[in-house]
């Protein structure tokens, strides 16, 4: 978890919330949980509890060398790459780095060590669902394209879209027992092709040929599978086979995405957004950097100074014209936790 993730938000700033003072939906620079980490970010660097980086060289450089010492009590590992130790980048970050390169015999303690004032702990997911623009999101079809159209477009993922590993293998490769064999169990072990001289004259037909788009099989039920049958526990299946995801997905009350709010609503913010952002910007680094440096005495009131300012460098526009704009729906997770 991330340190922001015990107050209840993350740092993208597509994630929105209600804000439990004022009701509006506000980017975390203005969510009074903000406020309360911030003060709890000064008060342990004032008691030494937290040590700033030297700020010298990239964070990842300094991460890495701090971390190794294996002189730090809590560190964030990367739920996947202490796995793949062949990769250089990843032999950086810990614990790898730590049994590499400090002390071989080093053992962790891994998962969520303590939560915030509220109990509060979440993080958010690698992204936050399929219905997001971009490479490998949802392909989004325009108001042009006809019903005949539409319909023969989705025809066609229909008929090119498998659903069963057993039947994609039946048109990729045959038929089990004629035209393939595993070398063990099936779909685990090795499948062995029949070579085409050995097969009865009825099924010899070179190769199939069949026009197929894709199988995406779940890769979270076979993690899963694999944990549970085999012993191949490591973080990814864990979290998925005790749904820790779900528990602990931050969810915000609305993300800032053509997918949500459509694509004109999505201009104007990305127009509007870009004439104050400058304006709140400042105020929000110059109440950060005072924070960090043990500068504010009293939090409540300098912080509803701070929010003044805000809302009048532009976040009241923001709010009034996209963030509460009917048109930008509120964030629905949906059954992407649940799906298997």
């Amino acid at each position: 978890m991330t340190q922001t993730g015990l107050f209840g938000f993350v740092h993208r700033t597509e994630y929105l919330y209600k804000d439990p003072v004022t009701g509006n939906v506000v980017p975390s620079y203005a969510y009074t949980p903000y406020r309360d980490y911030l003060q709890w970010i000064s008060n342990n660097l004032q008691k030494g509890y937290m040590k700033k980086l030297p700020g010298q060289q990239s964070w990842i450089v300094e991460f890495s060398a701090a971390t190794q010492s294996n002189k730090v009590g809590i560190i964030q590992a990367n739920g996947d790459r202490y796995l793949a130790l062949n990769s250089e980048e990843n032999r950086t970050y810990p614990p790898q780095n730590i049994l590499l390169n400090t002390d071989e015999n080093a053992r962790f303690v891994m998962g969520p060590i303590f939560r915030g004032p509220d109990g509060t702990l979440v993080d958010m997911t690698y992204d936050i669902d399929p219905y997001g623009t971009g490479t490998y999101r949802v392909q989004m079809i325009g108001a042009q394209v006809d019903d005949a159209k539409l319909e023969r477009i989705f025809a066609i993922l229909q008929y090119t879209t498998f659903h069963s590993q057993e039947i994609w293998y039946r048109y990729k490769y045959g038929i089990e027992g004629i035209h393939y064999k595993w070398s063990g169990e099936p779909y685990v072990s090795t499948l062995i092709a029949t070579p085409t001289a050995e097969l009865p004259p009825e099924y010899r037909g070179g190769s199939l040929n069949v026009f197929g788009l894709w199988y995406y099989p779940s890769t979270v039920q076979k993690q899963i599978d694999n944990a549970v049958k085999y012993g191949f526990w490591a973080y990814m299946p864990f979290m998925h086979a005790y749904g820790l995801f779900e528990k602990y997905a931050m969810n915000p009350e609305k993300f800032a995405s053509a997918a949500y709010m459509g694509y004109d609503l999505y201009d104007k913010y990305m127009e509007l957004n870009a004439e104050v952002k400058p304006q709140i910007d400042a105020v929000v680094k110059d109440f950060k950097n005072r924070a960090l440096n043990g500068e504010i005495a009293d939090y409540n009131s300098e912080w509803a100074q701070y929010i003044d300012q805000l809302y009048a460098a532009g976040l009241q526009k923001l709010i009034d014209e996209v963030f509460h704009n009917p048109e930008f729906v509120k964030y629905d997770s949906g059954d992407k936790f649940s799906l298997r």
